[in-house]
């Protein structure tokens, strides 16, 4: 067996994996006024990451609700290939998450067709209260095939924080607002959204909900 081939068990899903995958999500905090300058250095850092070895994904997005906010979407092979790569931007990350996604997808799943253009792209941050991050795990170990079954949803992806096992965000890409609004009246995300309205920490949960512009390609 190749060392890069194994088997994961994670309570909720057991997962072939042909690669250790790792995420980082970097945030940084830039004026408006500052985006034309800060864009072009955006994009020379994604192209290269995405020419790095052992990149699966480099994305960048603005927050429509906090136009101060640019995150930058990563997912790597490995965690020490992902290293090699300081955003090295003019601007220091304001945060630098990390994580691990729970049911991973391979590099084509995440590149396949439809991922670009006018993708309605979401992301939310979830802490759970003390005690219910396995509810949590099983109501997604429930969801996430529905989800990824649907034609309307383009990428649907669960993962846990580095650090916190009560920690997790939801990154998510619809083919058009209707195909998001109809996502929420299935009968698996009943649950999951009276989950959020009454199982975490620091509510209400739409504070942490981002949706996401692409910003530099």
């Amino acid at each position: 067996m190749s060392p890069c081939s194994f088997i994961v068990h994670f309570k909720f899903y057991v997962v072939k994996k042909e690669y250790p995958d790792f995420g980082r999500i970097l945030r940084f905090s830039v004026d408006q006024n500052a985006h034309a300058a800060f864009k072009p250095a955006v994009s020379n850092y994604l192209k290269n990451v995405r020419h790095a070895e052992g990149n699966i994904i480099a994305e960048s997005y603005t927050d429509k609700q906090n136009s101060n906010n640019i995150w930058i979407i990563e997912r790597w092979e490995d965690r020490n290939l992902a290293g090699q790569y300081a955003p090295g931007l003019p601007v220091s990350a304001a945060e630098i998450i990390s994580l691990t996604d729970l049911s991973p997808l391979s590099k084509q799943a995440w590149q396949k067709d439809g991922l670009t253009g006018d993708a309605v792209t979401m992301m939310l941050f979830i802490h759970a209260m003390d005690g219910k991050a396995v509810s949590l795990k099983e109501l997604f170990s429930t969801a996430m095939p529905v989800f990824r079954n649907s034609s309307g949803i383009l990428l649907y992806q669960f993962s846990q924080l580095e650090g916190n096992q009560d920690r997790f965000v939801t990154f998510e890409k619809f083919r058009d607002e209707k195909a998001f609004r109809e996502h929420l009246d299935f009968p698996v995300s009943g649950p999951i959204m009276q989950f959020l309205q009454a199982s975490i920490q620091d509510p209400p949960f739409e504070k942490n909900f981002f949706e996401l512009s692409k910003f530099a390609s």
